[in-house]
């Protein structure tokens, strides 16, 4: 699905056209290892499982290059980043670099840049907390969904002219709730909601509120 300069895919990643740089945030590699570690049982994922995803959108969409918004890993570790890397040079994907999240903690000798202060694609800004500048914004961070009844959460885009928040991509991460004014504080945003390969747009934020609250009222009053 094409907003402005993007291309938005249904495996939880952006497009960036004019530069065909693909950006991905909140990947959190190692999320279920270290939950195992405190001893919860849950399912066993290899590194190419996680990011199977990911490298099927790179082979299909073809980029010249990736660039990740924010939290690689669920906990910085040396182990982590070498597997990534590895990963990445096995299937001839070019990192162009990592701007690091509050997850991404002491990273040490990274075989890609690592970009502190973000970095610029055309006329875009990509961050991974999405903080306001005199540029449009791409980020991550807040790992938006939509609530469905019975359902659980979609993970989702939320795009306008200025702005463009990723879904996270990691399934297993948490999704922050568009219908809270703290995860989608902005009027006129664009809700966009994925649901296996599918994409399905739903309006403006202000609009999906309504809907959400109004069902709740309904259900209460059954």
């Amino acid at each position: 699905m094409r907003r402005g300069e993007w291309w938005l895919d249904h495996r939880r990643l952006a497009l960036h056209e004019p530069t065909a740089t693909m950006v991905v945030a909140d990947l959190h590699i190692g999320y279920l290892a270290i939950r195992r570690t405190a001893n919860e049982s849950v399912p066993v994922e290899t590194l190419a499982e996680e990011l199977a995803d990911l490298e099927s959108a790179w082979n299909e969409l073809a980029p010249a290059a990736l660039l990740i918004a924010g939290d690689l890993m669920e906990r910085g570790t040396t182990g982590l980043l070498d597997a990534f890397s590895s990963w990445a040079l096995d299937r001839k994907i070019s990192v162009s670099g990592l701007v690091p999240g509050n997850h991404d903690t002491g990273l040490r000798a990274c075989p890609f840049p690592i970009l502190p202060e973000g970095h610029r694609l055309g006329c875009w800004h990509v961050s991974h907390h999405g903080e306001s500048g005199p540029f449009p914004v791409v980020h991550g961070h807040r790992h938006p969904a939509v609530p469905i009844p019975g359902h659980g959460m979609a993970p989702c885009f939320v795009f306008m002219e200025n702005r463009l928040m990723l879904p996270a991509y990691s399934i297993n991460a948490a999704g922050g709730s568009v219908a809270r004014r703290s995860v989608v504080p902005w009027n006129g945003a664009e809700v966009i909601a994925l649901a296996g390969n599918r994409m399905e747009t739903l309006g403006t934020v202000e609009n999906l509120r309504n809907v959400l609250f109004s069902s709740k009222r309904t259900g209460r009053k059954q």
